[in-house]
């Protein structure tokens, strides 16, 4: 999970955006178990305003990944 959001930071960073232009995240999950974790780590990169997310369980992922996360952003 950490490894996503970091590298979803640093392709907004390259964008010139910080993460707080992120208005919608999907997290895909392959187990469901972890969604405590998950929950743990998103707090710590979304503080104050957290955007809008949705998290799915998934029976795989691209290269066995077990998380995914899609973002939607706007360039305000």
């Amino acid at each position: 999970m950490r490894q996503c959001l970091e590298s979803l930071r640093t392709t907004l960073h390259e964008q010139g955006l910080p993460l707080q232009n992120v208005l919608k995240t999907t997290i895909y999950l392959t187990s469901l178990d972890h969604y405590d974790a998950v929950n743990d780590v998103y707090s710590e990169y979304f503080a104050g305003t957290v955007p809008a997310r949705s998290t799915v369980g998934v029976t795989e992922l691209l290269g066995d990944a077990d998380v995914q996360i899609e973002a939607v952003v706007v360039r305000r």
